[in-house]
């Protein structure tokens, strides 16, 4: 299986003179985690949800009209693929490298994207196909993070923002008595603060309420399934409602590498 199977073709682009406010919007009515940026036909950089939120951090909205363009966030030459690459070797080079995607230049020529999302769908496929079956039955406890971030509804904004910056994590789980009552994305925090929402504003107002979760003893194929029809990034875990943890899609990815490197010898008749 290449890249050219699985990428998403035509990906939407931004120009490098584009300002903060204007990428925070494109992200948001699209629903995109990474945005290409481009310098007339030639791709520049790609700047991930949790880059603007790390530029915009508590700056308003004047401020962030003050503080730069999308060319101005591009760190660095981007790590790229070619169409004809093997899904392998790509999806090594994402956890390897903790970034979420990769652009698929054909020449110098941007003809896609492919993210971790479209690595999940690719193993997802395989074993459908019979391939790696053994083990996305496993369960999900085996695979779930117990380190949680957690705050109360009651929380603030700021004590979020104080939270991702400090712990650079993904997502914080909003729990009350015990019980999960929200989670908080990176998406759900540049949603905020492109709101103007102040800082003193309780997480309860625009965290994402009654989240999907999954139990521990479920497969980790039905969370594949989830996270895959659901287009989210994780799931908290719950015993009988009560919070234990958290699988995400980069733990999940992880976990199908090695099937992804070595399909057949994975079957499910092995």
């Amino acid at each position: 299986m290449n890249v050219r199977e699985i990428m998403t073709a035509n990906p939407l682009t931004v120009s490098k003179s584009e300002s903060l406010d204007e990428l925070m919007r494109i992200m948001e009515i699209n629903q995109l985690r990474h945005l290409p940026v481009m310098d007339g036909g030639t791709l520049i950089g790609v700047l991930s949800d949790r880059d603007l939120l790390a530029a915009t951090g508590w700056r308003s909205e004047r401020d962030r009209k003050q503080a730069g363009t999308a060319g101005d966030l591009v760190r660095g030459k981007p790590v790229c693929c070619s169409p004809d690459d093997s899904v392998v070797m790509i999806a090594v080079d994402l956890t390897s490298r903790l970034i979420g995607c990769l652009p698929v230049l054909e020449g110098q020529t941007l003809v896609g994207i492919v993210t971790e999302m479209d690595l999940l769908a690719a193993y997802s496929k395989l074993a459908g196909e019979g391939k790696g079956s053994k083990q996305m039955l496993e369960p999900v406890e085996q695979l779930m993070s117990t380190s949680l971030s957690t705050l109360a509804p009651t929380s603030t904004l700021a004590e979020a923002l104080e939270i991702e910056e400090a712990r650079a994590v993904h997502h914080i789980l909003v729990v009350e008595d015990r019980r999960l009552v929200g989670i908080l994305s990176n998406r759900d925090l540049a949603q905020a603060l492109g709101a103007e929402l102040d800082l003193s504003t309780p997480v309860s107002t625009f965290m994402s309420a009654d989240p999907l979760t999954i139990e521990p003893q479920e497969p980790l194929s039905r969370a594949a399934m989830y996270l895959l029809d659901g287009k989210i990034s994780a799931l908290p875990v719950t015993d009988d409602d009560r919070l234990v943890g958290i699988l995400t899609l980069s733990d999940l990815l992880d976990h199908c590498i090695v099937n992804l490197r070595q399909p057949d010898s994975y079957s499910s008749d092995s």
